[in-house]
């Protein structure tokens, strides 16, 4: 299916209406455009990005204490914690037990492109503690609960609002839109 970057717009604007009303609190960093990424989970390779980890680095969804959830979302986004209110599933990435990457997993629903009826999940508000960057346990997380999306029949996965995207695209995600602070940036 070719979409066109109009139609993207428009499932954007679908998908977050009113984000850029002047009031809105599009939780930028000033003066870098930000991008929004799909991935068409009917060509996702699950092995686009092997690591291998020891014994104590686990990933799995939270079933425990949402407090320390809470608390390392904070160290890594303090804006993003009112949208860990416990509705959402979570998806971790685990050292000796501890939370050390987190993500949403989302149902964004049925949706219309380009004439198909498409569901679309999404991997959102990912993030990984400092100390634990750059060993690839956030790239794992993001890739299983992608492949979580894949397996329980979703069409599309959404990433709304990174700026991580050569950091994404290892894992075949395509930026479709990029907007600042102004609107979309029309190539």
């Amino acid at each position: 299916m070719k979409v066109t970057e109009k139609q993207w717009a428009a499932f954007f604007n679908e998908i977050n209406p009113g984000f850029f009303d002047p009031d809105h609190d599009k939780r930028m960093q000033k003066d870098k455009p930000s991008s929004e990424m799909f991935l068409n989970l009917r060509e996702f390779d699950e092995n686009c990005y092997e690591k291998k980890f020891s014994e104590n680095v686990t990933f799995g969804y939270l079933n425990k204490d949402h407090d320390e959830l809470l608390a390392v979302v904070k160290k890594v986004m303090p804006i993003w914690v009112p949208l860990f209110d416990g509705r959402t599933n979570v998806y971790c990435g685990f050292v000796d037990g501890k939370i050390v990457s987190f993500c949403m997993v989302e149902d964004l629903g049925e949706h219309i492109l380009v004439g198909e009826r498409v569901n679309i999940g999404s991997p959102g508000c990912a993030g990984t503690l400092p100390e634990y960057r750059n060993r690839g346990i956030g790239l794992v997380m993001l890739r299983n609960a992608t492949k979580i999306l894949r397996d329980a029949k979703y069409d599309y996965s959404y990433i709304h609002h990174t700026y991580e995207t050569e950091w994404l695209k290892k894992l075949g995600y395509e930026v479709v839109l990029c907007w600042d602070e102004r609107g979309i940036l029309w190539s």
